[in-house]
């Protein structure tokens, strides 16, 4: 029961933080677009312009991240050691 319970915290805290990352469908997203409109009050193009530069990035890391987790598990599983 411990380790059951060990993994489910584990796995909870893992998708918690990833929910946090500022891209595109991700709760981060409307994390990031509060913290704009608290500290960019004045200039709604400006605020709207950081939003989409900032969610851009985030999602083209985690996309990127995601993509070469799976070159490299791809590659473990065939017998070649890469990294």
């Amino acid at each position: 029961i411990y380790l059951m319970l060990y993994y489910i915290v584990v796995m909870s805290t893992g998708l918690g933080v990833l929910n946090l990352v500022p891209a595109y469908w991700l709760d981060g997203q409307h994390i990031l677009t509060s913290m704009l409109h608290i500290l960019i009050v004045d200039d709604p193009k400006k605020r709207k312009r950081w939003t989409k530069l900032i969610l851009r990035g985030g999602t083209f890391l985690l996309i990127s991240n995601l993509v070469i987790s799976l070159i490299i598990l791809y590659y473990r599983r065939n017998g070649v050691i890469i990294l």
